[in-house]
């Protein structure tokens, strides 16, 4: 939630929210995904569903299950890695793949990190085995039993030393990665392909007519156009975002079928930050995000 001010009500940044309704005051700008039937109450609070979704802004909302399930993903894979980085046969299954979202790459670089510290403590653990097994080697007769151990120990000081290296080398791609992500370019190549590449198309939403309801954003004017000319937002999402130049027109698009989307007009103001970077990296506007 947030403060409460003269009003009585939670002012969001965006709108106010009334928590004697459970409701938002005014309706939300845009519509945060056209398939959920929900999402069309532009006056609901996290699509209905504060369990699962968060609404921090009053604008637009993120999936906060999806969310924590691909970070978790994203620790248990990139550990799995590092732990299998000499065997190649189960290297491809952990690897990190395109179109990851930003979570899981934020989990893979924390498993980066953990596996750096499991290397470093199977290290120290190998080195002490070492040193037994040599002290008993000093008897004698004792290197019956010592000599194992030093072979034993020689092998977690391997394996601990190869993970640790791993998990140092993934954590500094990691974060490469994860900062491209969070701004906008995807790691992969998914997010780089335009519409055109993907022969995607584009259908006319219904929710477009002269009598429509105030506040839903307005169709597009060359909406196959810009399209055309859109980018995937992010890797766990099929929203684009295109520009229209000869229009000057942002549009934002929902899938409704396989390779079939709906779109609907955006300022650069009512752009999320990730949309801004998506088009700005892309090379789509300027700085002051003015369409080139």
């Amino acid at each position: 939630g947030q403060k409460v001010d003269v009003t009585g009500l939670h002012y969001y940044n965006a709108r106010y929210f009334d928590d004697h309704i459970g409701q938002f005051v005014s309706p939300d700008s845009m519509v945060p995904d056209a398939s959920n039937l929900i999402s069309w109450n532009r006056f609901a609070y996290a699509a209905d569903n504060p369990l699962r979704y968060s609404d921090p802004t009053g604008h637009d909302i993120w999936d906060a299950l999806t969310t924590v399930v691909d970070f978790a993903q994203g620790v248990g894979a990139q550990v799995g890695y590092n732990n299998t980085s000499l065997i190649p046969a189960q290297i491809h299954s952990q690897a990190p793949q395109a179109g990851e979202s930003a979570a899981m790459q934020t989990g893979r670089f924390v498993g980066n990190v953990v596996s750096m510290v499991q290397g470093v403590a199977e290290v120290t653990f190998g080195a002490g085995v070492d040193a037994g097994g040599g002290g008993l080697c000093l008897t004698g007769v004792g290197c019956l039993a010592g000599a194992p151990a030093i072979v034993a120990g020689t092998a977690v000081i391997a394996h601990g030393g190869a993970t640790a290296t791993s998990g140092a080398v993934g954590a500094g791609q990691q974060l490469g990665n994860l900062y491209n992500s969070v701004m906008g370019e995807d790691s992969g190549s998914a997010n780089r392909q335009t519409g055109s590449d993907l022969g995607l198309v584009y259908e006319s939403s219904p929710k477009h007519h002269p009598n429509a309801q105030q506040g839903i954003g307005n169709a597009p004017q060359d909406g196959q156009g810009a399209l055309d000319n859109s980018l995937q937002v992010t890797g766990n999402s099929p929203r684009r975002v295109g520009v229209d130049r000869a229009n000057n027109q942002f549009v934002v698009f929902d899938q409704t079928r396989e390779g079939i989307f709906h779109g609907h007009v955006r300022s650069w103001q009512q752009l999320t930050d990730q949309m801004k970077n998506t088009v700005r990296n892309a090379g789509y506007v300027n700085w002051r995000g003015l369409i080139k």
